[in-house]
């Protein structure tokens, strides 16, 4: 299953639609603000792109998460085991985390909250991780993670870009 927010539709909805067909994924349209009108723009962004996902028929709501922020649908997001969420706010990540969920989480900073609820965390734009794994193949993906440490990976993440920040002769101008 994978969440999708208005933003994750914009930088990488093609990526996402390519993935979701290649895999077999299903995929939920999932927004902080939430309204009928916002989550339909997402969905028929999807549907003009080729791919149909859930998410106008939210009947179920994520444990914790208060008001219209929680809705789901039972058939998606509610009762998968797995969630890729990117992009994702702090609070939701928690709340699924809560729930029981597997999470992969994609964001730029390892320090969010929603990289440390994920199970596997990737920190990279979210349009090149589906770009790079849509040209991977089936074989890579097989494998054994028991010996995967997610925190140890973000921990990597944070001292590349230590290292690269402190390598920086000029920085960049505001």
């Amino acid at each position: 299953m994978i969440s999708v927010n208005g933003n994750v539709a914009a930088l990488a909805g093609e990526e996402i639609v390519s993935f979701a067909r290649k895999y077999g994924v299903t995929v939920e349209a999932n927004i902080f603000y939430w309204s009928k009108e916002r989550i339909k723009l997402i969905v028929d962004y999807f549907k003009s792109l080729g791919l149909d996902i859930l998410g106008l028929n939210q009947d179920a709501s994520i444990p914790g998460l208060e008001s219209n922020r929680g809705k789901c649908e039972s058939a998606g997001i509610f009762s998968a085991d797995l969630v890729l969420i990117p992009l994702e706010d702090g609070d939701r990540a928690e709340a699924l985390k809560r729930m029981g969920k597997f999470i992969i989480a994609i964001d730029l900073n390892p320090l969010s909250r929603t990289a440390r609820y994920g199970d596997i965390t990737i920190v990279d734009d979210v349009q090149r991780v589906f770009r790079n794994l849509n040209t991977m193949k089936n074989e890579d993906f097989s494998g054994s993670f028991s010996n995967y440490n997610n925190a140890e990976n973000t921990k990597k993440a944070i001292q590349f870009m230590a290292e690269r920040l402190s390598k920086m002769k000029k920085w960049p101008e505001l």
